[in-house]
């Protein structure tokens, strides 16, 4: 029997140990301690328990403490001053949990039809959508989130419609199920837009916040942004492979095995045994392929900012322990 995510994490930080990142169990308590003592006005997350039986305030307080993490290491990264990083660090955390409530919404409350009608997304869906009578907890926090978030996007410079991609791709694969025939190239472009796009925004979003206005120079901390987003794009679905498995939500490996084993996905009422699957993804070398090309583009990606030493080997430290902390 293969234990895929095992195997997984095996592949995956032997690649990260050979591409000289430093050891990401030495950084775990140091991930932690800064993606838990964040301050946040009047602590309103950890005081919102009752967004949903499943969900407490704490969990989102850490889903916040993560994205604030990412924006620090892009902050330090790409020389912010410390009450720049402050402000980007927030809003990367703001904005990470109001991805990931976004998720939860679709796929575990009330699902995605209620999330098109919210009058903050009105603009990505052009008004067309009726408004609902009333929120739940979950949806006026959301709410909240975006439009904050949304705000200082465009006060930076920025379009809000430059998420509108994001906003598809959700709601593409809320509604694509898994199974074959399918529109494979379509599905892996919307798991991208879902999954590492956002941290390509934050990149940019935090390089705004330290003057940056080189095009050229904020493409360059996109492409890091683009690495990074790819490689918790990978850990995650590696993890979550047989849950969306079972529920029928496509996932990158999912996609890899269609293509190579199509007729196991071609009867969509058909259980799929878990173990197939992952017999074909280590038969080729998937874990290993995508691990490599993505370390690969972040390697090329971090040569071109001329980092320290120092910022290099903390940044990356910290990204190590929380992939690490994100498979286990």
């Amino acid at each position: 029997m293969i234990d895929w995510q095992q195997h997984f994490g095996s592949v995956f930080f032997k690649a990260w140990e050979n591409a000289g990142f430093p050891n990401q169990e030495a950084y775990i308590n140091t991930y932690v301690a800064q993606r838990e003592h964040q301050s946040l006005p009047s602590d309103w997350i950890k005081n919102n328990p009752n967004i949903s039986p499943e969900v407490n305030g704490v969990q989102l307080f850490s889903v916040y403490g993560f994205g604030n993490v990412i924006g620090s290491v892009f902050s330090d990264m790409f020389g912010l001053t410390a009450e720049q990083k402050t402000h980007a660090s927030d809003w990367c955390g703001r904005f990470n949990l109001g991805i990931s409530l976004f998720d939860f919404i679709a796929d575990e409350q009330e699902g995605i039809a209620h999330l098109t009608s919210l009058p903050v997304f009105e603009t990505f869906l052009n008004g067309t959508t009726p408004k609902p009578d009333s929120l739940t907890t979950a949806q006026r926090l959301l709410s909240k989130l975006a439009a904050g978030v949304l705000e200082e996007f465009e006060q930076a410079g920025l379009n809000s419609t430059e998420m509108k991609p994001l906003f598809e791709a959700e709601l593409f694969l809320s509604r694509e199920k898994m199974g074959l025939p399918a529109n494979l190239e379509k599905v892996d472009n919307a798991l991208f837009l879902k999954s590492a796009e956002p941290f390509s925004l934050m990149a940019r979003y935090v390089a705004l916040q330290g003057g940056e206005k080189d095009e050229t120079q904020l493409f360059q901390f996109r492409k890091v942004g683009t690495a990074l987003g790819s490689l918790f794009w990978i850990m995650d679905d590696a993890k979550d492979i047989w849950t969306d498995l079972n529920e029928g939500h496509w996932n990158i490996f999912l996609v890899k095995a269609a293509r190579l084993a199509p007729a196991l996905f071609h009867n969509i009422d058909a259980k799929i045994d878990p173990q197939e699957v992952a017999v074909v993804l280590k038969q080729h070398s998937c874990a290993a392929k995508l691990t490599n090309e993505i370390l690969g583009e972040l390697l090329e990606a971090l040569s071109r900012l001329n980092l320290s030493p120092e910022i290099k080997k903390n940044g990356m430290g910290l990204i190590g322990a929380s992939l690490w902390q994100w498979l286990v």
